[in-house]
Parts: C-alpha cells; sequence; structure tokens
C-alpha cells in the first residue's frame, strides 16, 4: 500500500500552481528552459506530480539509490528523468512569470470568481470595494514580481515526531519590482528582539527589524487597516493618520508569548515612551477605539480610559463581549490592555488585572532581555502543536490527547538570503 501521508507531501506542488498563473496578463517571451523542475527520490511523489502535470506514461525505471527529475516547459509539456544520487525529499525551483504565462488560458477563466469571492470577503470584514479590488489585484500580480521560487522538504514525514522535517522557501525578487525593493530595505535590529521572562510554552513569537524596515513592511497596511475597523470614510482617513502616526515611533523590535490558557504577553519596542503616552491618551486616540468596527456584528467593545495604573504606567482596557466561548474568549469576552513605559508598549489579551502587572515588573525591573535573533533572521516564532491541537481541535479540545505520530512543535524562522526572502520551518 502506498504511504499516504508521504504522498501527500507532493499535493501541495499540485494546488500551488494556480497561485503563480492566477494573473490573465498577456504571455511575455518564452523561457529558455523548463518553468519548473522537480527533483525527488521517492517514485510516489513523482508519480502525483507528473501525472498532475498530464505525464501519461509509466515512470522510467529510477537507478539504485537515483532519483527522479519532473520537468514542465513553458509549452506545457512535461518529461521525466532520472539521475544517479540520492537526493532529498524533494525539491522544486520554479519560475512563476513564465509558469503563470503556460497556465494562462486554464486560469483566466476562473481568475472571475476567485476575485469576486476574495472582494466579497473582504467588504465583509469591512472593507470598502475600491480597497478591497486593489488588495486582490496586489496579490493576483504578486508571482510576476518574483525571479524564482524553491521550496525544499528535507526529512521523513512518516517520522517527524522521531527525526523531524525541514521545510524551506526561498523567494527571489526581479529587479526592479516592489518586492525586491521591499528586500533592499529590511534588515535586522543591531539591539535585536526583546524576550520575555514569562511563560510563552504555547506560542512565541519574535521581530527584529530596524525602524526604517519596519515601516516600509507596515506602511503598505495602514489604508488596509483603518478600512477594515472604520465605519465611515473620515473614520478611515483619521485611523490611518493615527496608524502613521504609531508606526513612526516603533524601534522594530517586538515579541508575543501566549501560555497554555492563550493569555498573551506582548510587548513592541518604541524609539520614545513619552509620545505614545501621549498618543494613547490623545482625543483622535481614544474616538477611533470606541468608533471602530468589529467584523461580527453581535460583538460589541468597550473602552475604559485609565481602567487601573501600576507604577506609574496606566493602561487603557477594551473589552469585547457578545461571542460564543472560544479558546480566545472562553467565557465569551476578551479583555486586552494596553500600556506604555520603559521604551515599550506593553499590551495584554486575557487574563486580569495581575497578569497585566507581571509585564509592567519585567519591563521595569529590567527582566526583559534584547537580542539579535539567530542567524541574523528578522522574525521567529515557536509554537507547541499538540498544547495548540488540545485547546483548538474537537474532541481533543474537551480531554483527549493528540495522537503519537503528531509532531510536538514548529518553529518558524524568517530571513534574508542575498537579496530574496527565506522562511524555514522545523517540525519535531
Amino acid at each position: 500500500m502506498p504511504n499516504v501521508r508521504r504522498h501527500l507531501f507532493s499535493l501541495p506542488l499540485l494546488l500551488a500552481l494556480p497561485l503563480f498563473a492566477q494573473e490573465p496578463a498577456p504571455k511575455t517571451t518564452a523561457a529558455a528552459g523548463p518553468v519548473l523542475v522537480l527533483t525527488t527520490s521517492d517514485a510516489g511523489i513523482a508519480h502525483v506530480v507528473a501525472e498532475g502535470l498530464g505525464y501519461v506514461d509509466d515512470l522510467p525505471a529510477a537507478p539504485a539509490d537515483g532519483h527522479y527529475i519532473v520537468s514542465l516547459g513553458g509549452d506545457r509539456a512535461c518529461q521525466v528523468g532520472t539521475a544517479a544520487g540520492k537526493v532529498d525529499l524533494f525539491e522544486v525551483i520554479a519560475e512563476p512569470g513564465p509558469l503563470m504565462d503556460a497556465f494562462a488560458e486554464q486560469i483566466e477563466a476562473g481568475v472571475p470568481m476567485v476575485r469576486g469571492a476574495f472582494t466579497v470577503g473582504m467588504q465583509q470584514a469591512g472593507m470598502s470595494a475600491k480597497d478591497a479590488m486593489a488588495l486582490v489585484q496586489d496579490v493576483l500580480d504578486f508571482p510576476r514580481q518574483l525571479q524564482k521560487l524553491t521550496i525544499k522538504v528535507v526529512g521523513d514525514p512518516t517520522a517527524i515526531p522521531e527525526s523531524g522535517l525541514d521545510v524551506t522557501l526561498d523567494l527571489d525578487g526581479k529587479a526592479g519590482t516592489g518586492f525586491a525593493s521591499l528586500m533592499a530595505k529590511l534588515a535586522p535590529s543591531d539591539q535585536g528582539a526583546p524576550q520575555l521572562p514569562g511563560d510563552g510554552s504555547l506560542m512565541q513569537f519574535r521581530l527584529s527589524l530596524t525602524p526604517l524596515a519596519l515601516q516600509a513592511l507596515v506602511r503598505p497596511f495602514t489604508a488596509f487597516s483603518a478600512g477594515i475597523t472604520s465605519r465611515t470614510e473620515e473614520q478611515r482617513q483619521r485611523a490611518t493618520a493615527m496608524m502613521e502616526r504609531w508606526i513612526e515611533l516603533y524601534d522594530g523590535g517586538c515579541c508575543v508569548a501566549f501560555d497554555a490558557t492563550m493569555r498573551a504577553h506582548m510587548l513592541i519596542g518604541v524609539l520614545d515612551s513619552d509620545k505614545v503616552r501621549a498618543l494613547t491618551s490623545s482625543e483622535d486616540y481614544l474616538e477611533a477605539a470606541r468608533a471602530q468596527q468589529l467584523p461580527n456584528r453581535d460583538l460589541e467593545i468597550e473602552v475604559a480610559v485609565d481602567a487601573f495604573e501600576h507604577r506609574g504606567v496606566k493602561f487603557l482596557q477594551t473589552k469585547v463581549t457578545g461571542s460564543e466561548p472560544n479558546p480566545i474568549m472562553p467565557d465569551g469576552e476578551l479583555v486586552t490592555r494596553i500600556g506604555a513605559g520603559g521604551n515599550y508598549v506593553m499590551m495584554t489579551m486575557g487574563g486580569d488585572e495581575a497578569f497585566a502587572k507581571s509585564i509592567v515588573d519585567a519591563v521595569l525591573d529590567r527582566k526583559v532581555s534584547r537580542a539579535p535573533l539567530p542567524d541574523a533572521a528578522l522574525a521567529w516564532s515557536s509554537i507547541d502543536l499538540r498544547g495548540l491541537a488540545r485547546l483548538l481541535l474537537p474532541g481533543v479540545g474537551m480531554g483527549g490527547e493528540p495522537g503519537e505520530d503528531m509532531p510536538s512543535r514548529l518553529t518558524v524562522r524568517l530571513g534574508k538570503r542575498g537579496t530574496g526572502l527565506q522562511l524555514k520551518l522545523h517540525m519535531q
């Protein structure tokens, strides 16, 4: 019987093809070589991918300890060859632009439906039709900004808890594109990311960017964020201006830690905490907080200014009610608290006042360390997969346990590789 789990890892390769071929733009000059190449030592993966790409013949026999090479030309002709030497589980190298051209006719029929569904979804979240359509078009156009995309998977998907599995995604941008311009601006902070001393056993996230890099990354999304939470055009404009003021105060470092009950502590490094305090106590900020539109119209929001104070740090409290109980809102409500001090914005999600006070004590007692992320990473995350399953999965979340074959932890690293972007995932 074929190994189902191993072969399932080839399905994302087939599902990813439409992502490279979303925009029905005029064809460009045909690529000189293949637009996609898969190398794998696994005959099952080679078969599934080749068949999905239209290959109808039997696979050639690979030499002992050899591997398969599945390639797709710009004319959509699929070829399968073999070579000596064992390789990793698989590696895919694709040229998104030519690949888009190869599938343009087939994708063109589906683009209106994708564009319409995406736009409706964004409008239901509160975004204007104009902004929603612009966002969708940006998503559809993005693959053409890439010169090359590489996916490499190392390990045995049938033995992840024992030996681990590594996935690496490399995105190389075309010169002169917005993606290439962003990559040129991204750089890790010299002082690195903050590290909370508390319980981050369920999930942790850390960000390390220079202030200018963070601004370049966040600024394109300010109008999008403001559009979702604003009810009127005037509110959207004021919210956008408020976000612009916020991002100019960030120093590029951030950390978030979730404990086993989904309570969260967050620290955002700022250049001037006095200016942050002035901003969070301004009438513009308070009006924006009270007037924000929530995606679920059954939810209600209540804002309390200076809800409490601890060691000179005043907290603004936001309480959202009206939800069905869920892991994040076990009582159908969510309380977030935000304050500033010691060159940090401090935020908590869930928990009581004592939980919020503990983050103030950590900052003011200098228990928050700060250091560059490993390998000059821009962002790093660690997730307890089994713990998350206990909270979220039906049955498991009611006292059951995840299966023994489920990985225990996922770590994610995002960084630069040359002039491109690299995402590395490790499951164990």
